[in-house]
């Protein structure tokens, strides 16, 4: 039996995250697309849910629809920030690295980077030896910022 029988949802974001490292688009954006239809029941169901709509950016970044990944991503950013722990959490330091990686598959380095930057000062877990392993990353590695980011500890509030 296959490993992702119960959760399809769970297999298209992860064949849509493996295409995508290997720099099949076309792939990446076809499974993206599955794993947007797989979740939009639980995407419905929760509307101001900041994680749901971050995530729902993320997959439609990797299915191609960049405005509607952007639009999903800050939606979802801005929720958060008006919950009472706001910029303080873990969740954030998440959230704003989901946006980075985002930024990222839609081709917007620029604010992949700045996202990026935010998730490193709000403490996120990814080390500066993750970062340079990621295949996520690859794109940035030659950029003298990503670099830096991935070069110095993480910066205290």
């Amino acid at each position: 039996a296959d490993a992702f029988d119960d959760d399809r949802a769970s297999m298209a974001i992860i064949r849509a995250q493996q295409h995508g490292w290997h720099g099949d688009t076309a792939l990446a954006r076809v499974w993206g697309d599955s794993a947007v239809q797989a979740y939009t029941a639980d995407f419905r169901a929760a509307p101001d849910d900041p994680l749901m709509r971050v995530m729902r950016g993320l997959l439609l970044a990797y299915a191609g629809r960049r405005k509607e990944a952007f639009t999903e991503v800050e939606r979802g950013l801005a929720l958060h920030a008006r919950t009472p722990e706001g910029r303080e959490s873990f969740l954030y330091s998440y959230l704003v690295y989901v946006a980075a990686r985002t930024a990222l598959l839609v081709g917007d380095r620029e604010r992949a980077l700045v996202w990026l930057a935010e998730a490193r000062r709000a403490h996120y877990y990814a080390s500066p030896a993750w970062l340079r392993v990621d295949p996520t990353w690859a794109p940035l590695r030659t950029d003298p910022r990503f670099v830096a980011l991935a070069a110095e500890p993480v910066v205290t509030r």
